[in-house]
């Protein structure tokens, strides 16, 4: 018969063990979630730019869903968006951004449980780099990583030509690690077919541009998903997605803002929402080309445009919510954004003594550019300028001759443009040279001082540093007021009431962090 104390130590022992047990379990990759059930539909307007589940064939953003179900980065974004590590559990940047050493996490395996090792790294990186497979940040990579250099299994240096501080951002959305020994056996046209990553979910099935099914791995090193499993369908009629979510055939779907107020008025749907993913402003084409004369030459004419555009009231009841007015070049997400800053307030008559200052005392006639997703919200600004004596005569040219005369710079007058694409992009920099630098086919003109102020925050690695520099850039942008903004723009969604729980990640425009998303019991 065992004694009291006996008894007690016993009864100690057994409760370390079980606490031990319990950390243990909770401690082991995935092991704190349950077991992945249940279905989503998740329905999108356009097709994959993206071959199979190729994630290097990826030519534009669309592919950013099947890649984020597939396949994990060396970094990740969760919807708060910051950056996490993932297949690298840390890295350091050399202080002249001569390298970047990453340090591989050990648990992480592709989903037939092969381990991750910096050999698949390194082929990955390269992989990306080759322009038959015409990824779409292939050539940004080329141009900056040197080399690949691999350590240990689990140890890599990129060799950098100059500063990079987009990196970690591409491999976090869209330059995926694959497994090599598995590409390489099956080619590339058959591992697009049978595409295999180190993400949280793996493939069963797809037919190109139509759906995409994948499911749950039960183990994952990082996170383990909620659901079980994920349909991906491209539906391009904006009222067949809306009849297929209210019929309880989809669970997420994209919407255009006119069917927003359908939403909230069916107690059975819900909003999400894909917010700050990019700004749009009023674009002065008429300054890259200073020999013409043109009103919008003069500060002062610019600024009249900026206080004569209602934008609280154009986001409100033409975007009806999708927009909302803005300060500066940064979003919340960036370090050095200042969250108290205003954007200018509607003041007619301050645009119109503006316009006398410069000599327009009874205004000008102009033309006022824009693609035709936004012809109506255009078309409301031109309204709210003609109040002021700015009188825009509307252009909408189709969408791709639209891009093309952006991209070739044969527009003039001013327009509704977007840009900076902000997309989620953790460093300003990689945002921002959307915008400001000179390479960028969106730019359409810029000025030394902002090329300086993009180039010098490019160079920060620090976020002390880069706050500072963003800060600084933003400053510049402001005072010159060579653009002035209009808004940042938020994607809606269409939630079906099955969905507890599912946030994008910050700025990404389609549809990500599937692994987070809960159903209702």
């Amino acid at each position: 018969m065992l004694s009291i104390g006996t008894k007690k130590r016993q009864s100690l022992f057994l409760i370390s063990a079980l606490t031990c047990f319990l950390v243990f379990i909770l401690l082991a990759p995935g092991a704190a979630n349950a077991a992945p059930k249940g279905k989503i539909v998740v329905v999108g307007p356009t097709a994959s730019e993206i071959t199979g589940g190729d994630p290097h064939t990826n030519t534009g953003a669309t592919g950013t869903t099947i890649t984020s179900l597939l396949y994990d980065g060396l970094a990740h974004k969760k919807p708060d968006g910051k950056l996490y590590p993932a297949l690298a559990k840390s890295w350091k940047i050399a202080a002249n951004w001569s390298n970047i050493r990453l340090f591989l996490d050990e648990r992480a395996t592709f989903a037939d449980g092969t381990p991750v090792t910096a050999a698949d790294v390194k082929f990955s990186i390269e992989r990306a780099m080759r322009p038959e497979l015409k990824f779409v940040f292939g050539g940004e990579v080329k141009r900056n990583v040197k080399s690949v250099e691999i350590v240990n299994d689990h140890e890599v240096i990129v060799h950098l030509n100059n500063a990079y501080p987009a990196f970690l951002d591409r491999t976090a959305k869209i330059l995926a690690t694959v497994p090599k020994a598995y590409v390489e056996k099956l080619g590339d046209a058959e591992f697009a077919n049978n595409p295999m990553g180190a993400g949280p979910f793996k493939f069963v099935k797809f037919k190109q541009d139509v759906i995409f099914h994948v499911v749950a791995r039960d183990e994952h090193y990082r996170k383990v998903s909620n659901v079980r499993e994920v349909i991906l369908m491209n539906v391009a009629e904006a009222a067949t997605r809306l009849a297929m979510l209210q019929a309880g055939e989809a669970d997420i779907i994209g919407i255009v803002a006119q069917q927003i107020p359908v939403i909230k008025k069916n107690p059975k749907l819900r909003l999400g929402w894909s917010r700050y993913t990019y700004l749009r402003n009023i674009n002065f084409y008429a300054l890259a080309d200073p020999k013409t004369p043109s009103p919008f030459h003069d500060k002062r004419v610019r600024m009249a445009v900026a206080y004569g555009i209602d934008r609280e009231g154009i986001s409100k009841h033409v975007n009806l919510g999708t927009t909302e007015p803005w300060s500066g070049c940064l979003a919340p997400y960036h370090a050095g954004f200042d969250p108290d800053a205003k954007p200018l307030p509607y003041d007619p008559e301050k645009a119109k003594a503006l316009l006398k200052a410069a000599g327009y005392p009874n205004g000008f006639d102009t033309e006022l550019y824009s693609d035709p997703p936004v012809k109506t919200s255009t078309e409301a600004i031109a309204a709210s300028l003609k109040k002021v004596g700015i009188r825009a005569k509307v252009v909408i040219p189709e969408h791709g001759t639209w891009t093309r005369m952006v991209r070739e710079k044969k527009l003039g007058h001013m327009g509704s443009h977007p840009t900076p694409w902000w997309a989620g992009r953790t460093h300003p920099s990689t945002a921002l040279q959307s915008t400001f630098a000179p390479s960028s086919p969106w730019t359409y003109v810029t000025t030394p001082e902002l090329v300086a102020a993009l180039n010098h925050l490019n160079e920060q690695i620090e976020d002390a540093d880069i706050a500072q520099a963003a800060r600084a850039l933003n400053k510049i942008y402001l005072d010159l007021a060579y653009r002035v903004n209009l808004w940042a723009v938020h994607i809606p969604y269409g939630l079906s009431g099955r969905i507890k729980y599912w946030e994008n990640v910050a700025g990404r425009i389609f549809v990500v962090a599937l692994e987070y998303l809960t159903l209702k019991e």
